[in-house]
């Protein structure tokens, strides 16, 4: 394996650790922001925010597993898009549930039938 590689292969596992690590602690309710900001609360719905930067978390860690795993392989976007929407229904699922006493019009539907 070239020295370039082998570099490369250290930095994707780097971040897919650092990356597992911020989903997990955002899902307990630890919150670790890049680059060190706080987002407003008037621009986006927090829950909203977190779940689409959660959803591309969890995509970069699907898509350096499968690096790991399988090489270097060909994707085409359209599978790429199909993790990503996966992954942004599941974290959504689960924002759903750590935001239920937010007061929001989104999630009508979901409740109505509760």
């Amino acid at each position: 394996m070239s020295g370039l590689r082998l570099f490369s292969n250290i930095i994707i596992a780097l971040l897919a650790v650092w990356v597992s690590y911020a989903y997990v602690n955002s899902i307990i309710g630890n919150i670790i922001m890049f680059p060190l900001v706080s987002p407003r609360k008037e621009n986006i719905p927090y829950y909203k925010l977190k779940t689409v930067r959660l959803s591309v978390f969890i995509t970069f860690v699907y898509y350096a597993l499968f690096h790991f795993i399988k090489g270097s392989e060909k994707i085409y976007p359209i599978y790429f898009l199909k993790t990503y929407l996966f992954a942004l229904a599941f974290t959504g699922f689960i924002t759903l549930f750590q935001y239920q006493d937010t007061k929001s019009t989104d999630t009508w539907l979901f409740y109505s039938s509760l």
